[in-house]
């Protein structure tokens, strides 16, 4: 007997949340390819033994399919900071980590009040400096210090931070902003210096670019450029830089620990102020390039690395004060504890 309202769109979403092929998945339960494309388009209803196998292999409860009413995250909602040769496979799978992550953040409101959102719309702002500015502004950071915690500011500007070791190195970070902005970072690369200017980065998208289309060079660049602008503030860079006809590695290490910024980045942002020519930048580069340090530099584990506090603080405040387990809260969402743990990266 088939199941009656079982919804295909949520098969193709835990699939591609696992990171799974149709082939990959119908080898698992015994399905073709061209089966389960068909359940996932909605042209065939599996049966009830073929959904139990279903709930089994993607790690869901029965009523995943047929009860729930996911707010399903598309595309052209997020901003991505990714290579160009990222798979769409990846992007999928990161869009539905969000998708489910929505979910389960909808149940915790339930019970808890999160920061309200407190990201300006400078959409309508040309200069990428003044917009930076008017953040520093807004959230108190002062003009010409360094931002202490990334994670922290943005969390306490109403942010969700996630970070998530089962997405591709090649995604560096995802941001999206529907009822709660959420920020979505790889974990595979360990710089903290890096992973701040990847905030930076969504960050700028959340203020910059929220209703644009994604996908769009202009945008990136515009995005990199506010986490520049955000991370090392015009002024007191360019009184910290050394003005010489080389780089001034001793100096720009002190710059490094004193921002946590890579040596990348600080080179870039001296560019773009013109400080330094292109040769210089080009001499800059390829030094870090043999020395080693094209991914991992020196010093990085100097920066300490920022953990996200919001979720997991939530999770430990329903558990510790309302006495609501994960599985209770994996029971109420239709999934598993074991998916739950992948949302909440526990691990960290």
């Amino acid at each position: 007997m088939a199941i009656k309202n079982f919804n295909g769109e949520y098969l193709r979403l835990i699939r591609q949340f696992h990171g799974m092929s149709q082939d990959e998945l119908g080898q698992i339960i015994a399905a073709s390819r061209q089966y389960i494309h068909q359940i996932e388009a909605n042209m065939a209803q599996p049966s009830k033994e073929l959904h139990s196998a279903l709930s089994l292999a993607l790690q869901v409860r029965p009523d995943f399919f047929t009860v729930n009413k996911l707010d399903t995250t598309h595309h052209d909602h997020c901003h991505f900071r990714k290579l160009k040769s990222t798979p769409i496979s990846t992007i999928k799978q990161a869009i539905a980590h969000t998708t489910l992550f929505e979910s389960l953040l909808d149940y915790i409101k339930e019970y808890l009040e999160f920061p309200a959102p407190n990201f300006p719309n400078l959409g309508g702002v040309s200069d990428i400096e003044e917009a930076a500015k008017e953040c520093r502004k807004l959230w108190k950071l002062g003009l010409d210090t360094p931002i202490d915690n990334m994670a922290r500011v943005l969390e306490n500007a109403g942010a969700i931070i996630l970070y998530y070791t089962s997405i591709s190195p090649k995604l560096d970070a995802i941001s999206i902003y529907k009822s709660q902005p959420i920020i979505i970072r790889s974990d595979v690369k360990k710089s903290s210096a890096r992973a701040r200017f990847d905030m930076a980065h969504e960050c700028g998208h959340l203020v910059l670019h929220n209703g644009l289309e994604s996908d769009n060079y202009k945008l990136e660049d515009e995005a990199n450029r506010f986490a520049s602008a955000f991370l090392m503030p015009k002024d007191s860079f360019i009184k910290e830089f050394s003005k010489s006809k080389k780089i001034d590695w001793k100096n720009l290490t002190r710059m490094k620990l004193r921002w946590k910024t890579s040596y990348h980045a600080l080179i870039r942002r001296a560019f773009d102020l013109n400080l330094i020519d292109t040769i210089l930048l080009r001499r800059a580069h390829v030094y870090l390039v043999k020395s080693g340090q094209r991914i991992h530099e020196d010093y990085d584990e100097d920066i300490p690395q920022e953990i996200p506090e919001l979720i997991n603080d939530a999770i430990k405040t329903l558990n510790n004060d309302l006495n609501i387990t994960m599985t209770e809260i994996a029971e109420k969402i239709n999934i598993t504890p074991t998916i739950l743990r992948k949302l909440v990266n526990a691990s960290r």
